[in-house]
């Protein structure tokens, strides 16, 4: 099959039907593992801007990712990454970063890429279900066992800090970036927060009371430390 379409593929010249039968041809050769060949395919039709921009996101991101997984297939992990980063654009979705993305780094070794996949991933949703943080236990897993993690709190809270509070189960984001599912402090309660050191306290006003609240400093992390230390550890 994959010979035929080769074949009629030399004699089409409308742009969509050569991209569809490419794309049949692509996934022939995929099912068939033939590997080198899916690679190909795959790579000349993303380096074709006039045949991306046909793809559509769902079927650009769906490229990217088969692709990627014919040179994971070979064994040719640094070309799957270069590949994945080439791309970055087009991988879009949650499922795609924790998946392919991550397992891409790790298998280069790097699990700061990886680490800073499932951070992308997260961030998509903004709030994931427990189900989906669930699904992060194996990829957080594969991390830890190669990264030497400093798990302890910084010395001070700064911008783009989350801070945990003693006797309390939330978090607070302290920063003007994505605050995830933690409580975004507004601009006029940052300075409660900002430059205080792990154990010191903050202190807040109570509008129902003259009495006002002291908390400790529990925890403070930078974005990607929360993630794994908050759902992981």
């Amino acid at each position: 099959m994959s010979i035929l379409l080769g074949k009629l593929l030399q004699h089409e010249e409308d742009n969509k039907m050569a991209l569809q039968m490419k794309l049949e041809l692509f996934t022939a050769n995929l099912e068939l593992g033939r590997f080198p060949e899916t690679i190909h395919i795959g790579e000349d039709i993303l380096s074709n801007p006039n045949e991306e921009i046909l793809l559509g996101d769902q079927n650009r991101e769906a490229l990217v990712v088969q692709t990627a997984y014919a040179w994971l297939k070979r064994g040719k992990y640094p070309e799957a990454k270069k590949l994945i980063e080439k791309h970055a654009s087009f991988l879009k979705t949650f499922e795609i970063k924790i998946s392919i993305e991550a397992e891409v780094y790790l298998r280069n070794n790097d699990p700061d890429g990886a680490l800073n996949s499932v951070v992308e991933a997260v961030r998509i949703l903004k709030r994931p279900s427990p189900e989906e943080y669930g699904s992060l236990f194996l990829v957080f897993s594969q991390i830890g066992n190669l990264m030497d993690f400093p798990l302890v709190s910084q010395d001070e809270v700064q911008d783009d800090s989350f801070v945990k509070l003693k006797g309390q189960e939330k978090w607070y984001f302290i920063g003007d970036k994505d605050e995830l599912d933690a409580i975004k402090t507004p601009d006029t309660n940052r300075v409660l927060f900002l430059h205080k050191r792990l154990g010191e306290k903050v202190i807040f006003d109570n509008k129902y009371s003259s009495k006002r609240d002291e908390r400790e400093i529990e925890h403070i992390f930078p974005t990607r430390l929360w993630h794994f230390r908050v759902n992981f550890l």
